[in-house]
């Protein structure tokens, strides 16, 4: 991997940074994230169409979190941002994915959920929880996270031997990680260890390196073999996130943007042309009883018959509602309108989950995918379950103390959130650790099963990641006085 000490030069027309020295440039996109919520309540409170109130507010929060997406990429020097991706994803999820299901609603057809069929007046509570449950975490967010002063001078970069053993501590994890299981979720925060690397990689050497052969060379091999291993996961995600350090550069510099919607478009036809149908298609295909994902994968790629997973219509819709994640929630409301609040009851699992299973090596599982698909009845016992159905963490706060354990829960996640952001820094790029920490972080955004296991995460982050970078910036001043 080339040196990552180059500069990074005026081809990235980074955005504008403006010092928020006051309660109004901290808070002031939380205000605008504020009206979304009201119009969705006096929505749900003028009507008793369900259809009605998700058509309603979905137009608007994907007007919303649109313009709160673009606010936080012109805040933050990367332009990708934990907060930036959060609000450009959910302007999808909670905005046409929502208007697809006001249509079903509207059609009279049926609301699936695993096995469950959910009622319309459930679905549109559910959606306005899950509403709530965001702005919580938004506002946690902002009263902590970093903000970018008027003169924000980068740190010096990280040699590029530091960044090559991250990639290829976070590459041998994908492949060996199962011979060092036992610490748990220590070893998984090293997950997106190559990842993080070839992204800072493209990130400070695009701008001077980049019309060098061994620039593109290294950031085509190094998303080819990302790309290779993300097979393995057998998620669609995953391998949509290789191509991230290529989005990183075109977006940031000047030069290359004028070609991202041609990029955009490609990747969107790539993932909805063959990614998404032939992923699809593996999973319901034959298999051997040793066969990986990957086998499975590329077996259906070569064969060329995807059934009914071809279309791209349907893969659109398939993405609308395999991914909204109201749908759970709304689930989880029905279940406290009929049996009323856990108190606690679900996540018993915060007892033990903190210890590791290099001591404890038949520790119970901290996510409770399994143990949920089995309680709505898709398989008889925890042990029996074959996939994992997340109650994400807004479901599984309403499902325990209501709304304001909602509100508060969400609230304290978001304020970890933002702590680790600052820890990671507005410029991670030029630190292996704080730029795997980013990555981490912006990822876990959209990723969020349950309550209890993001709050496992962070907290592991935060012991973990906080005393090394401690220690190692420690070291870097004692080197620069010496």
């Amino acid at each position: 991997m080339d040196a990552m000490s180059g500069d990074i030069d005026d081809d990235h027309d980074l955005p504008a940074l403006r010092r928020p020295s006051t309660w109004d440039a901290r808070f002031a996109p939380v205000m605008l994230h504020a009206p979304l919520v009201v119009i969705a309540l006096f929505s749900y409170w003028l009507t008793d169409d369900p259809s009605t109130t998700l058509y309603i507010s979905g137009a608007f929060a994907f007007v919303t979190y649109l313009a709160l997406a673009a606010i936080e990429t012109r805040r933050a020097p990367l332009w990708l941002s934990p907060l930036s991706f959060f609000f450009l994803w959910y302007s999808v999820e909670l905005g046409p994915a929502a208007i697809h299901y006001a249509a079903k609603i509207a059609d009279a057809e049926p609301i699936k959920f695993s096995v469950k069929i959910i009622h319309p007046d459930d679905f549109a509570p559910g959606y306005l929880v899950f509403l709530v449950g965001s702005f919580a975490l938004h506002a946690g967010m902002q009263a902590t996270r970093p903000l970018p002063e008027r003169w924000d001078p980068q740190p010096p970069p990280g040699s590029a031997s530091s960044f090559f053993i991250l990639w290829a501590i976070g590459m041998s994890v994908r492949l060996f990680g199962h011979l060092v299981g036992g610490f748990g979720a220590i070893v998984g925060m090293v997950h997106w260890g190559s990842l993080a690397a070839l992204s800072a990689y493209a990130i400070t050497r695009g701008g001077t390196h980049r019309h060098t052969m061994s620039f593109w060379a290294v950031l085509a091999a190094g998303t080819i073999i990302e790309f290779a291993s993300n097979l393995r996961s057998g998620s669609k995600a995953y391998l949509m996130y290789s191509f991230l350090p290529v989005i990183w550069m075109f977006v940031r510099e000047r030069a290359l943007r004028r070609w991202m919607p041609v990029l955009g478009a490609t990747l969107a036809l790539l993932y909805l042309g063959v990614i998404a149908p032939v992923v699809n298609a593996s999973r319901y295909g034959p298999a051997a009883a040793d066969d990986t994902p990957a086998d499975r994968i590329i077996r259906t790629y070569t064969e060329g018959d995807y059934g009914e997973s071809a279309s791209v219509s349907g893969q659109a819709e398939h993405f609308f509602e395999r991914g909204f994640e109201p749908t759970p929630v709304a689930f989880l409301y029905s279940e406290v309108e009929r049996a009323g609040l856990r108190y606690g009851e679900t996540m018993e699992y915060l007892a033990y989950a903190f210890v590791p299973r290099v001591f404890w090596e038949d520790k119970p599982g901290v996510s409770r995918g399994a143990w949920f698909n089995s309680y709505l009845g898709a398989a008889a016992h925890e042990s029996e379950s074959t996939t994992s159905v997340g109650q994400t963490a807004t479901g599984e706060l309403y499902w325990n103390f209501g709304i304001a354990g909602v509100i508060l829960g969400l609230g304290v996640i978001g304020a970890l959130f933002g702590l680790l952001w600052r820890l990671a820094t507005l410029h991670p790029e030029r630190d292996p650790v704080r730029q795997l920490l980013y990555i981490s972080l912006t990822f876990s955004m959209i990723d969020m099963s349950e309550a209890g296991s993001t709050l496992v995460g962070l907290t592991y982050r935060a012991v973990v990641l906080g005393p090394a970078l401690f220690l190692l910036d420690r070291a870097a001043r004692q080197k620069a006085q010496a």
